[in-house]
């Protein structure tokens, strides 16, 4: 079952496993275990959104700075931020200004990963967390929750539907 997501922008795309926002998420498979209880949100408790491809996923659009995700966000305040200086070797007191690369956003139940396309931080990807974010659809067709082979089969539907073959 596909238990979270991560949406990338056209800029990423072409190859994601090899940029910056990308090369720091980890697969749920990585992580430690958790010993205790993980939040859970019930369906009436997640929100709707769709995914645009390459453009958006619900209210964040691809490129927007930190400030503006916090607003379409409503506000929400960053729970966790995650970054680094340019010369981490040097420790705490490293030249260069500390560079941020996510922020995790608990109550929506996503982390925006950003990129620095010239000098500043852009919104270069999203992960929906599949247990406490919003539910993603495209085309009608749910992203998170589903088995693998059921969202490929839906795709397939839809493209075949739809004409979408080049």
């Amino acid at each position: 079952m596909i238990t979270s997501a991560l949406f990338v922008s056209a800029e990423l795309a072409e190859s994601p496993y090899e940029t910056g926002p990308v090369l720091h998420w980890c697969d749920v498979r990585e992580r430690e275990k958790n010993s205790g209880s993980w939040p859970v949100k019930t369906d009436q408790e997640r929100s709707h959104w769709a995914w645009s491809p390459l453009k958006a996923v619900g209210p964040l659009r691809f490129g927007m700075t930190p400030r503006q995700v916090a607003d379409a966000l409503v506000g929400e305040v960053p729970a966790g931020r995650q970054g680094h200086f340019p010369y981490w070797w040097w420790g705490r007191g490293a030249a260069g200004q500390w560079t941020l690369t996510d922020d995790r956003f608990e109550q929506t139940g996503v982390t925006a990963h950003y990129r620095y396309p010239e000098g500043l931080p852009v919104l270069g990807a999203v992960t929906v967390h599949g247990r406490t974010g919003p539910q993603i659809a495209h085309a009608g067709i749910p992203l998170i929750g589903a088995t693998p082979s059921r969202l490929d089969e839906a795709m397939f539907q839809h493209i075949e539907n739809h004409d979408l073959v080049s």
